[in-house]
């Protein structure tokens, strides 16, 4: 009895839904890797300076305060986490559902999705401002449960209060930022927070340690972080309505 020849073996052992050519494996060229790595990073470093710029903003208080003393170094230290496990962290995971519809929504037939979806999280967000700011409002009794220092509980509830007036434009900022972004403006608010961050650095130098005329101490920092997120939302707004809606026409919100 004779074997199978190989090519019938080979052809016994295909399946219907294999293909009866098989394409030949084509090696990308250096031309193309090199193409799609700056495509790659032109959307990659706006979003790093922008994230990098943000923390500056929390980072420039905790070291401006440090001048002042070590309990207002750790109280600032106590409630800049706080702020940050409690408060942004939470805004900005609710924030980054957008980074998954918008860009699908602004792609499609339906564009005016994008205006409606914004709208919809900047309700949600709003929502859940509640409880962040009714925890912040009682954060020293917290502190002082916890076994904390009477002085650094007293002052990091005291910092906590100031960011309660803050957190509404952090908020916003965070929804705002994401809208554009699905439009493929990556850069615009990485030039909004390239011209704020240097205002945020010279606020807190004038409200904690500066002039005796502008001075405020320990309060002056959560206070010049508070008013570089409202300078933020302020540029949000004017570059989507001069910018951009005059450009383009209709925001798509619904």
């Amino acid at each position: 009895m004779q074997n199978p020849s190989p090519n019938y073996s080979r052809s016994s052992s295909l399946s219907e839904t294999e293909p009866l050519l098989r394409r030949p494996r084509q090696q990308p060229s250096p031309t193309l890797i090199w193409s799609e790595g700056l495509t790659v990073m032109k959307y990659a470093v706006p979003i790093y300076g922008i994230n990098v710029l943000e923390y500056s903003l929390v980072v420039v208080s905790v070291l401006s305060v440090g001048h002042i003393s070590t309990v207002a170094l750790a109280a600032i230290t106590i409630g800049e986490m706080t702020v940050n496990v409690t408060g942004l962290s939470i805004i900005m995971g609710f924030a980054s559902a957008l980074d998954t519809v918008l860009p699908s929504a602004w792609t499609s037939d339906r564009p005016e999705l994008v205006g409606l979806w914004t709208q919809r999280m900047m309700l949600i967000v709003a929502l859940t401002l509640v409880p962040i700011i009714t925890l912040w409002l009682n954060a020293e009794t917290i502190l002082l449960r916890l076994n904390q220092e009477p002085e650094v509980a007293r002052l990091a509830a005291l910092y906590l209060r100031y960011m309660c007036i803050g957190i509404p434009a952090f908020a916003f900022n965070c929804v705002s930022r994401r809208y554009l972004q699905c439009q493929g403006l990556f850069s615009a608010p990485t030039r909004i927070i390239i011209v704020v961050a240097p205002i945020n650095a010279l606020l807190n130098y004038l409200l904690v340690w500066g002039p005796p005329a502008t001075r405020l101490g320990y309060i002056g920092a959560p206070i010049a972080t508070s008013i570089s997120y409202y300078l933020l939302a302020a540029a949000y707004i004017i570059y989507a309505y001069f910018g951009w809606i005059g450009k383009h026409g209709t925001p798509h919100f619904n």
